[in-house]
Parts: structure tokens; sequence; C-alpha cells
């Protein structure tokens, strides 16, 4: 991994104290169904400031629907969306742009525009949003590309890297705007084991430089212990389990023991969550 640093420039403006520092964002009693399909049935949940927070859940779950509620993609049928204390559901796009200046996203499939070189696609947001001369835009996606050990690929098109590249690449772009919360899309979806490790480093390695919140929705176990603070999974749409990566692993719930262990599907539809029994939660206070 490369230990080039980060300029004072480029680096989250709010450091988290030790131990927390309260939620950054926060669902309460979320609701959101499509046509009939209910996928999230009343969330509520609070995300630790500097903390990364790992969603766990089977297909369908409501995981990815979860980020695109913190992003202001989706709108709860009901409920609330919080950004630092502020309610966000009910905002116009036009009264979304601070916040969202404040946020970065992994794509799940990376989203690079394949017309644009590499160089083109970081500076994409900086020429939208950010009044920066042309070398200061150079100099960002430098300092940003050698971040995410990919020095080198300035004037190629996203076709002519690697799928381990191209979620750098899609990575570099997504924190290019010094970003406090970094949303992850199944960063590691499709890739080899190699490079989904190097994916993980990552994320540690902007957590341990920048102070940024993670909040990393994914299927891979590996990642999960590898990155995570704080685990939560969702079954049909509801939150199950919350605790730290070996509170999880060693959970007796059933969902849980079928998902780390890769029971087949069928297996895991003998329980239901709407069973007291069946339900473990590990309260946190604020910011432990």
């Amino acid at each position: 991994m490369s230990t080039v640093g980060l300029s004072e420039s480029w680096k989250t403006q709010e450091t988290p104290q030790p131990g927390g520092g309260g939620a950054i964002v926060e669902l309460v009693g979320v609701h959101k169904s499509f046509g009939r399909q209910k996928v999230l049935r009343g969330i509520d949940i609070a995300f630790q400031r500097g903390k990364t927070t790992v969603v766990l859940g089977p297909s369908g779950s409501g995981k990815s629907v979860i980020l695109k509620h913190i992003a202001g993609l989706l709108r709860p049928d009901s409920g609330e969306v919080r950004y630092e204390g502020k309610r966000i559901d009910r905002l116009s796009e036009r009264d979304l742009i601070p916040m969202r200046k404040d946020l970065g996203f992994l794509f799940q499939l990376s989203a690079l525009f394949d017309s644009m070189t590499i160089t083109e696609n970081l500076e994409f947001p900086l020429v939208e949003h950010e009044s920066l001369a042309p070398d200061e835009r150079r100099e960002r996606v430098k300092e940003v590309l050698a971040v995410v050990d990919l020095v080198g690929v300035e004037k190629k098109f996203p076709a002519q890297l690697s799928g381990g590249q191209q979620r750098r690449a899609a990575l570099a772009r997504a924190i290019i705007q010094g970003p406090r919360l970094m949303l992850y899309d199944e960063p590691t979806t499709g890739l080899d084991p190699i490079r989904s490790a190097g994916i993980s480093d990552l994320i540690v390695k902007l957590k341990k430089e920048t102070g940024m919140t993670g909040i990393v929705v994914t299927h891979d176990l590996a990642c999960m212990r590898k990155v995570a603070d704080r685990v939560v999974m969702l079954f049909e749409g509801q939150l199950i389990v919350d605790g730290t990566p070996e509170e999880i692993t060693a959970s007796e719930v059933p969902h849980v023991q079928h998902f780390i262990t890769g029971t087949a599907e069928e297996e895991m539809d003998k329980f239901r969550h709407d069973e007291p029994s069946g339900v473990l939660r590990r309260r946190k206070e604020a910011g432990a």
C-alpha cells in the first residue's frame, strides 16, 4: 500500500475525537415500499461520526436502499432521515446540494464515464461544484490517484483499466472533494480476493488518514472483518443485529448464522424475524 499523505486542504475538515463524537446520520422509523414490496420496515439506526459501519444482509433486504435514502436519492414513505441533526428527507434538490458536497458515494459498478479519460472523470465533480483553476484540478487528481495507488493512468480510459483499477479510480473520484461521509455500495463485488483485500485496505486507510465516516454495504465477510468498527444486519427490511464484527460472527441468531455460514436461502426461510426469540440487538450509548 502507498503511504502517500494527504494535503491539509484535501483532508476532511472535522477529525473525530477518540471514542466517537455523536451521530452524523440517523434514520428514524423509516419505511419504504416499491409497489406492494415492503423494503424497509421501520428502520431506526444512528451512524456514529468517525466510525465505519458495515451493513450486512441477504439480497433484497434493503441495504442499498438505506444508502440511497442517506444520499437523498430516495425519500421514505414515512419516517425521517437526518444529517448532522437536520432532517433532509423533505429538502428540495437544491437544498440537498450542501449535504451532498459532504458526501462521497462509491457505486457498485464504479459508474465511470466511458467516453472520458480518468483525469476527466475525476475532474468532473470539481468542474461542477468547485471554482478551481485547471492546474489546481490536475494537482487534486494527481493527489487522490496516489492515495488509491493508481499513479500513471491519468490519460487512460476506463475500458483500458482492470476491474480493480476501475474501482480504485471510482473511489478516487468519490473522495476528490474531501467528503466527511463515504457510502460504499458493494465495494468489492466482482473482484478477486487479492483486489478485494486492496479495496478494503483503502477503506481502512481513508478512515485513518482523514477521519471520515464510512457506511459499507457488502456481502463480503472478509471485507467486513477488516474494515468494520460496527456491523448491523438487515433481514426482510428490519434491523436484527447490531454489534462488533466478533459479536456478529459469534451470534446465535438464526438469520445471522445462515448468512455467515452460507446456508441455502430456503433454509433461512424456516425462521422468521418477527419471532421475539430470534432477535438480538446490542444497544450502544452515543459515542461508544
